[in-house]
């Protein structure tokens, strides 16, 4: 009578996605900021409605918004208290993704 193991195959998959992960050094924000990320945490439905929103068309780059200005728009139009809260959590949320959890 053996013993029969299970699960390996989401051991290799977990395996795999923690390689692709460790070997990532920066994300397009499309892809951290997903249609189903901004619906659920914010009042946009995608990043279309998101990228043109009001503060976006005052700046000609995302890195233009002053940090006040752009947590005060974060805290008004999504569930997070800052602009870095925000992409934490979509951080957080990709990396689980891609581990498959």
């Amino acid at each position: 009578m053996g013993i029969k193991i299970t699960g390996l195959n989401k051991l290799k998959q977990l395996s795999k996605g923690l390689e692709e992960v460790s070997n990532t050094t920066s994300i397009p924000i499309t892809e951290l900021l997903t249609d189903s990320f901004l619906s659920k945490h914010t009042r946009f439905s995608n990043f279309s409605e998101f990228e043109t929103s009001e503060i976006f068309k005052k700046y000609k780059d995302i890195e233009d918004i002053p940090d006040q200005e752009m947590d005060e728009f974060i805290m008004n139009y999504s569930d997070f208290t800052s602009w870095e809260d925000m992409l934490h959590s979509a951080t957080e949320e990709y990396i689980m993704n891609k581990l498959n959890f």
